[in-house]
């Protein structure tokens, strides 16, 4: 019985898995801010997109407010707030590793 619980949770696991990776869809575009903004808050406390000019420019400045010289998402900041602790939970676990490794950043 066990076995097959087992088997049956890996099986959904895999088709889950299969076709996230197979779509042809992409992420959604009001998610396209959201690393950045948490890395913001996480390394400025704010919620700009000041030091990431380059990433703005590259992505032709999709949904990005200007407002007194400082660059802001247009989209809520919700899922990047959720995403904070991920975020900091990966600059933790992967600050030592770039110490060793600086031709990563």
């Amino acid at each position: 019985m066990k076995h097959r619980i087992i088997f049956i949770a890996t099986l959904i696991f895999l088709s889950v898995f299969c076709v996230y990776i197979f779509s042809p869809n992409i992420t959604s575009f009001d998610s396209r801010w959201t690393i950045p903004i948490a890395e913001s808050i996480l390394r400025r406390g704010d919620i700009n997109l000041d030091e990431y000019p380059e990433l703005v420019q590259q992505n032709n400045f999709y949904h990005i407010l200007t407002i007194r010289d400082h660059e802001y998402s247009y989209f809520p900041i919700g899922s990047a707030l959720v995403a904070l602790p991920f975020v900091w939970l990966v600059d933790q676990t992967l600050q030592p590793i770039l110490i060793h490794l600086p031709h990563l950043k």
